[in-house]
């Protein structure tokens, strides 16, 4: 049995026997119990806002569960529960995940298919094929994305294109958003667009706040020679430009397609992506977060 691994903060939780449960504690197993999260051995809840997190780790208390905040206490010292990478046994072609399991059960399956362990470096590698296999983006061809303006767009950046925000980190987004656009109806112009400029004109690797009015600026020389957009168009490359690092989550679709774009390659930093911090349905899915995340940590472009 396992536990699918879900992202953000999150509590891990030793059940307790169920037959041993008062009716207090069986009413909050029911109420915070959510499926894939429990095997019956080991349960986790996700972090739900500031007060929901604090009421559920004092009801535990009060029941006697055993319980750590998966962010911050070392996996080792639960040998109880472990979060592991891992790989189906019984699929072609390999599909990975991440889960959480018992290591004492003595046949490990997730949803009725056996996996064994394996490494951070097979799983990162598994998932990216899969991802590259199972993702169909659009269009095959673009009026933006053409081999001239990719390299104008590297010629204005300053620093290390092996950096965190160069060419290989454009290309993910520019990616990451191709799909987010067809799924969620955005102008593919402006998403394809910002995922080339957004941070051609960064200083630095960390704290760079004007870097996004800078991409808008710059973005306002290239309009009638680079490329060709609508006022409308402008607007709202403009406002996903200036505010892309800002920690927005409302604002028109293709503004929001714009962020989840740059937002679902945190993974290269080593973030995980939290889904209350993206701004559209599909960028949420936990198959875009997986194979999103997947392609950033193993930077496959």
């Amino acid at each position: 049995m396992a536990v699918a691994e879900i992202s953000g903060y999150k509590l891990i939780v030793r059940m307790t026997d169920a037959d041993s449960l008062g009716g207090d504690a069986k009413r909050f197993m029911n109420g915070r119990l959510r499926p894939r999260h429990n095997d019956g051995s080991i349960w986790m809840i996700p972090q739900g806002d500031d007060e929901q997190w604090e009421t559920d780790k004092a009801t535990l208390k009060s029941f006697g569960f055993e319980f750590f905040d998966a962010l911050y206490h070392p996996h080792a010292e639960r040998p109880w529960a472990k979060r592991v990478f891992v790989k189906y046994l019984n699929s072609d072609p390999p599909e990975a995940q991440i889960l959480w399991i018992n290591p004492n059960e003595p046949n490990p399956e997730f949803n009725g298919r056996p996996f064994e362990v394996c490494t951070n470096k097979e799983f990162y590698k598994i998932a990216a094929l899969r991802h590259t296999e199972a993702v169909e983006y659009t269009p095959a061809t673009s009026d933006i994305v053409t081999q001239a303006f990719i390299e104008h767009c590297c010629y204005a950046y300053k620093m290390d294109h092996d950096g965190y925000h160069g060419f290989y980190h454009w290309m993910r987004v520019l990616q990451n958003g191709r799909h987010l656009a067809k799924a969620e109806n955005a102008n593919i112009k402006v998403v394809e667009l910002f995922a080339l400029l957004h941070d051609t004109q960064r200083q630095n690797e960390d704290d760079d706040p004007e870097h996004g009015l800078r991409a808008a600026q710059f973005a306002e020389t290239l309009r009638g020679t680079w490329f060709y957009v609508t006022d409308a168009e402008m607007e709202l490359l403009t406002e996903a430009l200036i505010h892309h690092s800002e920690g927005y989550t409302e604002g028109d679709v293709t503004v929001r397609v714009c962020w989840d774009a740059d937002r679902l390659d945190l993974g290269r930093v080593g973030i995980n992506p939290k889904p209350d911090r993206l701004c559209t349905e599909t960028a949420r899915n936990d198959d875009v977060l997986f194979w999103a995340n997947a392609r950033s940590r193993h930077k496959v472009v």
